[in-house]
């Protein structure tokens, strides 16, 4: 399939949005794309076969308002062809919406995804935002292609330390090997670890503790031997993909290493906010285009967000009320697995049982545990200051009518909490705290970490690399 570029794309974000947002919508098509796929489309009429042309669709579009924010906006109603293709993707022309009013920068067809068809347009989605999932072994800095167990490629076999590194939301393995000099994987392989690895895996279909059991699952089967130690480095929502692993896991876990993880879950995963969650997400991967000179990850991040973000509007835009400030919004996030699974409220059942016995397994032993966290602080003479502001300050409407802040008091990265990224029970060894020190802003939001020296400094600290 292939993406066509209209000539007035004003700017590279404009075509970076273009290319992820079509590449998310294909996720539509093929998940309502089964030969004998019918159902009825939203509104009265008779039901209508995906098969052919008539397929009941939609727009996703993406809206910059007067003053330079961006927001999603679904159009229903709109019957497509019939057809996959990405060329559908448009640029331009000014938009009064149900949701917004101002200049359309993308606009891409969709397929109306049908409430029984959510978890496979989730998977088909996962599959875009992270194509090659498994266990991936790091050597030279370069990441393998998945592992095949049934292939009998078992590389861990004679594996005696493991260093693993597990990634967050809409993310994979890549920005670890683009974020981290190239030297710390030699360091670590020569003076350390028998193997070093990624552990790539859906985000969205699935919740952080079905990834922990598919994460032993795979060191088991790739022959990782029950005598072997493992490290752990995550990131995100990988934090909690480690959590649960290591409460479950057989294999002895020597070191955790927790990057802007939502131990207590993140605030913008919280039900009433799905809606501002996916518009946020859209204005920090432009945010993160504008510095993609500062570090090879971030354009890996900004794609993640844009076609994750989008595509999520283009899953959920179809079911009735999901993306509006109606009530039937706050059953949005729980329609999204790997989402739900990292919402800040009270009742989160996951993070309640995942926190309920401080204990460790006894496999697991007691792992040191080591803390990467920042309060994220736009300076004036930051170019985005003015949107980030506006953003972290506008109220947001809750679905009860009340106004809330899209964060709490208390801080955050621009993704996660700063309260939500360490918890009692982990019991931190050291802390790296970045945000205001000394009257300088250390300049590190959520994608940002691994690029800081001060953080490859503490790794080498952390994991007892000469």
């Amino acid at each position: 399939m292939n993406t066509v570029y209209p000539a007035k794309a004003r700017n590279d974000f404009q075509r970076l949005a273009a290319e992820q947002i079509a590449r998310a919508a294909a996720a539509t098509f093929e998940a309502t794309a089964s030969p004998d796929a019918k159902r009825r489309p939203a509104g009265p009429g008779p039901r209508r076969d995906l098969r052919g042309a008539g397929v009941p669709g939609g727009k996703v579009m993406l809206i910059e308002d007067g003053r330079g924010v961006l927001r999603w906006d679904y159009r229903p109603g709109v019957t497509t062809g019939g057809s996959p293709s990405l060329r559908r993707a448009t640029f331009g022309g000014r938009y009064r919406g149900l949701f917004s009013i101002g200049e359309t920068l993308v606009s891409t067809d969709v397929a109306e995804v049908g409430p029984n068809e959510i978890t496979a347009a989730l998977q088909k989605l996962d599959q875009k935002l992270t194509p090659q999932q498994g266990l991936r072994m790091i050597t030279g800095g370069k990441l393998s292609e998945p592992l095949d167990p049934a292939g009998g490629h078992r590389p861990l076999t004679a594996a005696t330390r493991l260093l693993l590194f597990v990634h967050g939301t809409f993310s994979k393995g890549d920005v670890y090997v683009e974020s981290l000099p190239k030297t710390f994987f030699a360091d670590a392989m020569a003076q350390r670890y028998s193997h070093v690895a990624s552990f790539d895996h859906p985000t969205l279909s699935v919740s952080p503790v079905l990834n922990a059991i598919d994460l032993e699952n795979a060191l088991r089967l790739a022959g990782l031997p029950d005598a072997a130690s493992v490290d752990v480095v995550c990131h995100s929502r990988g934090g909690l993909v480690a959590a649960w692993w290591i409460r479950s896991t057989r294999y002895r876990v020597e070191k955790l290493v927790a990057a802007g993880a939502p131990l207590k879950g993140t605030s913008l995963a919280s039900p009433y906010r799905i809606r501002h969650l996916l518009d946020y997400f859209a204005n920090y991967a432009r945010m993160l285009s504008g510095g993609f000179k500062a570090s090879a990850a971030f354009p890996t991040f900004a794609s993640g967000f844009l076609a994750g973000a989008g595509g999520l509007v283009g899953i959920l835009g179809g079911i009735s009320g999901a993306l509006s400030s109606l009530p039937v919004a706050d059953a949005a996030i729980a329609l999204v697995p790997g989402l739900n699974g990292q919402s800040r409220v009270t009742n989160n059942a996951e993070l309640s049982r995942l926190w309920a016995d401080s204990r460790w397994t006894s496999a697991a032993g007691n792992p040191a545990c080591y803390v990467l966290s920042s309060d994220y602080q736009p300076e004036r003479k930051d170019p985005w200051w003015d949107i980030l502001a506006q953003l972290k300050q506008l109220p947001w409407i809750a679905a009860n009518g009340v106004a809330d802040k899209l964060f709490p008091e208390g801080g955050n990265d621009l993704v996660v909490d700063t309260p939500s990224m360490s918890h009692v029970s982990i019991a931190p060894t050291d802390t790296l705290s970045f945000g205001l020190r000394n009257g300088e802003n250390d300049g590190v939001h959520h994608c940002a970490y691994f690029t800081h020296r001060e953080t490859v400094d503490r790794l080498y600290q952390w994991l007892q690399l000469p």
